[in-house]
This record gives C-alpha cells, sequence and structure tokens, in this order.
C-alpha cells in the first residue's frame, strides 16, 4: 500500500512536469504568431504607402495632362477616387499594426505601449522539420508532453487503485528503538524496545474495493483520452505539414508574379502617358501589383508561422 501510495505520487509529480512543458510550448507559439503578425502588420504598411504614394505620383500625371486638355476630367476624377481608398487603406494597416503591436507587448508582459522593433528574420526553426511526413508523426508521438501526461495520469490512477485494495490485505509493521533518559531516580536510564504488529481488516463493507474499481475506471477514462489525443496529435503533424508544404508553393509562385505585376505596372502608365492605353489600365495594374505584393507577403508570413505549428505539432518548438 504504501510503495503504490509513492508510486503514485511520483507519477502524479511527472504528469504536472509533463503539463508545464505543454503550456511552456502553447505560450512560444503564442509569442511567436504574435511576432509574426507584427511583422506582417509592418508589411502590410509598407505595401499600402506604397501603393498610396504610387497613385499620388499618378494623380500628378494625370492631372497635368488634364490641364493641357489630353485626357478627360473623368480620369482624374478616378485617380483621386482610388487615392482616397488607398489612403484610408493605409490607415487601417497603421491601426492594425498598433494592435498587433500592443498584442505582441501582452504576450511578453510588457505595458502595452511599449515600443516594439524587430527586424524582419524568421528563426530557422529546428532541423528535424525538414524531414518526411512519417518521421515526423513517429517523432511527435515520442516527444508531445501532452501525451506523457495523459500517460502518467492514466499510471498515477492504477497505483492509487492498487495502493486502495491493499487496505483489505494484511499489513506487517515491525519496529525496534532505543531509548535513553537522563533521570536522577532511575538506576537503568537505557532502554531498548521491540515491537511486531499485524493488521488485517479483510472485509470493510466494499468500500476500498469500489474506491479501487472507481480509480481503474478513471485511469481506464484517461487511457482512452491518450488514445484520441495520439489520433489528433497525428492530424496535427499531417495539418501543419501540409500548410507548410501549401504555403512553400504560394511563396515560389508569388515570388514570378512580383515581377510580372510590376513589369504590367510600368506597361500600363507608358501606353497611357503615349495615349495609346487608359486610365483604367493603369489603375487595375497598381491595383494588380498591391494584391500581388501583399499576396507575396502573406504566403511569406503564413509559411513562418507554418512552420512554428508544425515544431509545436511534432514536440520540438
Amino acid at each position: 500500500m504504501i510503495s503504490r501510495g509513492i508510486d503514485a505520487a511520483g507519477d502524479a509529480l511527472d504528469a504536472n512536469r509533463f503539463q508545464e512543458a505543454a503550456f511552456v510550448a502553447e505560450v512560444k507559439l503564442s509569442v511567436a504568431e504574435s511576432f509574426v503578425t507584427v511583422l506582417r502588420a509592418q508589411r502590410a504598411v509598407d505595401v499600402a504607402t506604397t501603393n498610396a504614394a504610387s497613385l499620388e505620383g499618378h494623380r500628378r500625371d494625370v492631372d497635368n495632362l488634364n490641364r493641357r486638355g489630353m485626357v478627360p476630367r473623368n480620369d482624374l476624377l478616378a485617380v483621386e477616387v482610388s487615392l482616397a481608398d488607398a489612403q484610408q487603406s493605409e490607415l487601417k494597416a497603421r491601426n492594425a499594426l498598433d494592435v498587433a503591436r500592443a498584442a505582441y507587448n501582452r504576450r511578453l508582459g510588457r505595458p502595452l505601449d511599449s515600443p516594439v522593433t524587430l527586424d524582419n528574420v524568421m528563426p530557422s526553426g529546428p532541423s528535424r522539420l525538414s524531414e518526411n511526413l512519417e518521421t515526423l508523426t513517429v517523432v511527435a508521438l515520442e516527444e508531445r508532453a501532452e501525451l506523457h501526461a495523459l500517460d502518467e495520469q492514466a499510471s498515477a490512477l492504477r497505483h492509487r487503485a492498487e495502493a486502495l485494495r491493499a487496505r483489505t490485505r494484511p499489513q506487517f509493521a515491525a519496529a525496534i528503538g532505543y531509548t535513553y533518559l537522563e533521570n536522577d531516580i532511575l538506576t537503568d536510564e537505557s532502554f531498548a524496545s521491540a515491537s511486531v504488529g499485524v493488521t488485517w481488516s479483510p472485509f470493510d463493507g466494499g468500500r476500498s474495493r469500489h474506491a479501487a474499481l472507481a480509480l481503474s475506471r478513471q485511469a481506464q477514462a484517461v487511457t482512452e483520452l491518450h488514445n484520441d489525443a495520439v489520433a489528433q496529435t497525428q492530424l496535427q503533424v499531417r495539418t501543419a505539414w501540409l500548410d507548410l508544404n501549401e504555403t512553400r508553393q504560394r511563396l515560389n509562385v508569388t515570388v514570378k508574379a512580383l515581377a510580372q505585376a510590376e513589369e504590367n505596372l510600368r506597361v500600363a502608365k507608358s501606353r497611357y502617358q503615349n495615349g495609346i492605353g487608359t486610365n483604367t489600365e493603369v489603375l487595375d495594374a497598381e491595383t494588380m501589383r498591391t494584391v500581388t505584393r501583399s499576396n507575396h507577403d502573406n504566403a511569406h508570413y503564413d509559411a513562418a508561422i507554418a512552420r512554428y505549428r508544425l515544431a509545436r505539432a511534432v514536440g520540438v518548438l
């Protein structure tokens, strides 16, 4: 009974340690996501500012052409509407950046208005993430603290059940002792003692048996939770792995599209200034360039978050 109680306490301690490790991993992931969110918001401000500046330059060109009677006033009005929309988007982007910085400070336990200056450099992360899906799944089942915590919880419950069952079994105790009494009355001041005791409660109304059965069923329930957590871990690893591969493919596509969008805008402006193209073509090309840059940035930061989430799913964050 005593040894099983000690084992139960040790397993419960290990379970708490694994739960703490899982909580630390969640904190790391939340900080990493907040970090990437700030970088994404900073980049969104840059894109919005560039878009507004480009439209402002185009507005000046159209205004000059309109003053010389080379283009209708409707072209100027269309540019001014697009510029106003771009300026509004810039304001929204700056507000989103302030919110992202405040959220990042909260994650770090700092005042919300603390200055946040981040280098746009992503940590490379664990090298094990370059392995195939099957290997990563095996690593996750070995490393995930949540799975170990459930194992230890089930083991602690089983040991507690064994300790309760032992109550109805014979309990044997032996003790020896030595006592010294500094006393002026007694002639012999030293005493040695020995004792042997046996306790046996063969029947307690079924209380210990039923309590042990309840703990055993709790252990079985925790084991079922562990089995479900194994399946969830496998799904998380697969999802994170697929998301990472998808973001990498998006990134490759958007890299090519960036140069094409820049060239498309240059050609559209040249055609318009030479009286061949239309103002709508320029505005569409500017919008396309902004969308392409946003898609590229989103793919870049989505890949970073997917890598962090894969590391968390595998248990190596």
